[in-house]
């Protein structure tokens, strides 16, 4: 395990990051086409076709993105799933802060509270 002053480091070196994410958007960002027959046989194909699907409120949201804004809209979306994998690390840094400072045994191999009875 590292030591407490390499995660605290860590910590804020975390915090910092999150911080200096200003922009972000949530949810799953697809691309789709569309084959399509013409009225002569001919097959086309139309799109790529965007959308962003998120909740919102409860409610599944789903929003058609134009072809100008899609590149901003997926390094906003880059941007939510940096945050989330900085918000994971940063909960396991904390959790091993908080082991390390307490008397809580959880990391013990053996610690069982049963205790074998004969019959």
């Amino acid at each position: 395990m590292p030591s407490t002053v390499t995660l605290v480091r860590k910590r804020e070196s975390l915090l910092r990051e999150i911080a200096s994410m200003d922009a972000m958007i949530r949810g799953k960002l697809t691309s789709t086409t569309q084959k399509r027959s013409l009225k002569d046989g001919t097959k086309v194909e139309a799109g790529p076709y965007h959308r962003l699907q998120r909740w919102v409120d409860g409610k599944n949201k789903t929003q058609y993105i134009p072809d100008a804004e899609f590149e901003d809209c997926k390094r906003l979306n880059d941007a939510f799933k940096r945050f989330e994998e900085l918000c994971g690390q940063l909960a396991e840094v904390n959790e091993q802060l908080t082991l390390e400072g307490s008397d809580l045994e959880l990391a013990k191999k053996n610690a069982s509270t049963r205790t074998a009875s004969k019959k």
